[in-house]
């Protein structure tokens, strides 16, 4: 079923807390991909491709359709209200509450996907390869050197064990655990697709709608991985006053 109320829910403002330089190309990939992720969750939640007439006109996609769309059933686009362009700085995102939560919770999947794992491993790496480069004065102390290395990316591997094993018990001891363990990044592409599919899409049209979805999220992968984007929270209400 269509989610019409998120159609009429209050305004909520997100910020995306960002970091380094960033180039006017940077700043559009951000925007751009998150107004698309707003907008088409507007489309579903409105279940305008129930209707076979834009479902037929709805492929190929691309983004104007979706804006155009979006725009006939609801008033609030997606818009930046402020920007504290630092390191670190945020860009202020605010939309109708239901819509701006499932941009938020797209990013929040993205990051947990990728920026937790790929700090984890730099850290590591750069680490070994500090160790393996340097020239140190005696042969014992680059041993010493290597070792603690060495020990800790066996403990990080411990940890990581230690965690599967956890979750293996979990999901044993309650099988609804698993929906609340899969990677996050999943969700939204998920909700989409359920969607789409009870709208009356194909599965080969909902699959075109999750590879559009993929395509908004490769980009900001990117900026997460340059530790660009580093994290998106809800503002409070005195963003407004």
């Amino acid at each position: 079923m269509p989610d019409l109320e998120g159609l009429d829910s209050p305004p909520r403002v997100i910020a995306v807390y960002i970091a380094g330089a960033w180039s006017a190309d940077d700043f559009s990939q951000l925007l751009r991909n998150l107004e698309d992720t707003y907008n088409l969750s507007a489309v579903l939640a409105a279940g305008l491709l129930g209707e076979g007439h834009v479902r037929e006109q709805f492929f190929p996609l691309d983004r104007r359709k979706v804006r155009h769309l979006a725009g006939q059933r609801i008033e609030a686009p997606l818009a930046v209200i402020r920007l504290q362009y630092a390191s670190p700085g945020s860009v202020d995102l605010v939309g109708l509450g239901t819509l701006a939560g499932h941009v938020k919770e797209f990013l929040l999947g993205l990051l947990d996907r990728y920026q937790n794992r790929r700090f984890r491993q730099l850290d590591l790496q750069a680490k070994v390869e500090l160790a393996e480069r340097t020239r140190f004065e005696t042969a014992f102390e680059r041993d010493q050197r290597l070792a603690a290395a060495r020990r800790e990316e066996q403990l990080h591997g411990l940890e990581i064990q230690a965690r599967e094993l956890d979750l293996q018990r979990r999901e044993e001891e309650n099988r609804s655990l698993r929906l609340q363990n899969l990677e996050r990044e999943t969700e939204f592409t998920a909700r989409s697709v359920r969607l789409c599919r009870e709208s009356g899409l194909s599965i080969d049209q909902a699959a075109r709608v999750a590879q559009w979805i993929h395509s908004r999220e490769r980009p900001l992968v990117e900026l997460i991985e340059l530790k660009q984007i580093l994290d998106v929270q809800d503002r409070g209400e005195d963003t407004f006053r």
